[in-house]
């Protein structure tokens, strides 16, 4: 019996006598590494210092609208001229970008509009309003910090703004909205549009304010009076738009049924390494919006 357990007490004997020289090591911890030994770390550590200094270098200059979404969609940056613009005719873009404007309204920034068409912007804010909070409510925008200036058609929009840039500071303005850009660009020549879509882009970037436009083709049917046989018809020509301003700076937008799509090159989708695309759905014309969503970073978020 005894001669059976002689290689178990044989073992166990130098078990104990090498237990001066034995160590537990666990393996993931950095602990475990010696000094000399090479630097390895783990995978996910590098993913988050990948994506880390992305996401805060694209909510540095945000400014929060309350709506998640939108924020995370970098809309309203200080410094930063955003333009939605397309080449399409007769379409929704000034409205889908209104309510893009409402939600900053509503979540405390403080917005300035220029436009020479006072009558349809409150007509749509209003109507906006009420098919958001289904009521009809003229007081709406009260407590609003919501300013109006109403220029003329033919105005220089350089000098304009120019003009305005003390009473924009004077205001604390945290977003310059400048809807339907078309029509205050259609009597300029060749070089001034140009000119004045990189003013906004200075401007912005100078005085640290968001500056939002939406620029379309125009389709001008003359004066009421007039019974033209053929309208002219101007389409915006977005290959000068590219090689003239940064990818960053337009929302180059298609619209398809209750459908607006863009590529926002804001938010980076890094995984596939290409911009996020974005698809804005109403239905109600883009009074509203119902859903935003954006394919980034793999899947999808919905608002």
């Amino acid at each position: 019996m005894n001669d059976k357990n002689e290689p178990v007490i044989e073992f166990a004997k130098n078990f104990i006598d090498d237990c001066s020289n034995f160590e537990i090591k666990n393996l993931d911890s950095a602990k475990s590494e010696q000094n000399n030994s090479p630097d390895i770390s783990l995978f996910s550590d590098f993913v988050k210092e990948y994506l880390n200094p992305i996401e805060e270098e694209q909510n540095q200059n945000l400014i929060k609208t309350g709506n998640n979404i939108l924020d995370e969609l970098c809309i309203f940056e200080k410094g930063m001229f955003k333009l939605f613009c397309t080449d399409e005719f007769n379409v929704p873009l000034a409205r889908m970008v209104n309510s893009f404007v409402i939600e900053a309204v509503a979540g405390g920034n403080r917005v300035l509009i220029i436009s020479p068409y006072p009558n349809i912007i409150v007509r749509n804010f209003l109507k906006a309003i009420v098919r958001k909070n289904h009521q009809n409510n003229i007081s709406c925008f009260d407590d609003k910090k919501l300013y109006f200036y109403e220029c003329m058609p033919d105005d220089n929009i350089i000098d304009l703004t120019e003009k305005l840039m003390a009473r924009i500071i004077d205001l604390n303005i945290d977003v310059l909205y400048i809807p339907y850009l078309e029509d205050l660009l259609q009597n300029y020549c060749t070089k001034l549009p140009i000119d004045a879509l990189k003013y906004f882009y200075n401007f912005a970037f100078d005085k640290k304010i968001s500056i939002v436009s939406t620029l379309a083709s125009l389709d001008y049917h003359g004066w009421k009076n007039e019974p033209p046989l053929f309208y002219p018809q101007h389409k915006l020509d977005i290959a000068v738009l590219k090689k003239n301003l940064p990818s960053e700076a337009m929302y180059i937008t298609s619209f398809a049924n209750n459908v607006a799509s863009f590529d926002d090159w804001s938010v980076w989708d890094s995984i596939n390494d290409t911009p996020s695309k974005v698809s804005v759905q109403s239905f109600d014309d883009f009074y509203t919006f119902d859903s935003v969503k954006m394919n980034v970073k793999g899947f999808n978020k919905d608002i």
